[in-house]
């Protein structure tokens, strides 16, 4: 089963990055945050990428990738950025998975 992905590419900072929502889990964990950026960074997107997750009211409040994209991005209003979604064959947790 396909898991549903929301993302953006934020192109007004050198460089381009993707910004990827996941579940708030996904960065609780350090080991299992930088295998998820790195498998959407290599495997979706080529670019740099910023996983993002968002509390119970929408609001961004967490990010996990390199700083200089991270802190841009906590600035940056996120309301006028357009989402798209994009279907990952299985659960992003699963293939990222830590043993």
């Amino acid at each position: 089963m396909a898991q549903q992905l929301e993302h953006t590419t934020i192109t007004t900072h050198d460089p381009a990055f993707a910004v990827v929502i996941v579940p708030r889990q996904i960065l609780n964990d350090t080991a299992i945050a930088e295998r998820t950026r790195a498998y959407i960074e290599q495997q979706l997107f080529q670019r740099p990428t910023v996983l993002m997750a968002r509390d119970d009211q929408g609001v961004p409040n967490e990010y996990y990738g390199r700083s200089d994209l991270a802190i841009p991005l906590s600035r940056i209003p996120l309301v006028n950025v357009s989402w798209e979604r994009i279907a990952v064959g299985g659960p992003i947790s699963h293939r990222v998975s830590v043993s």
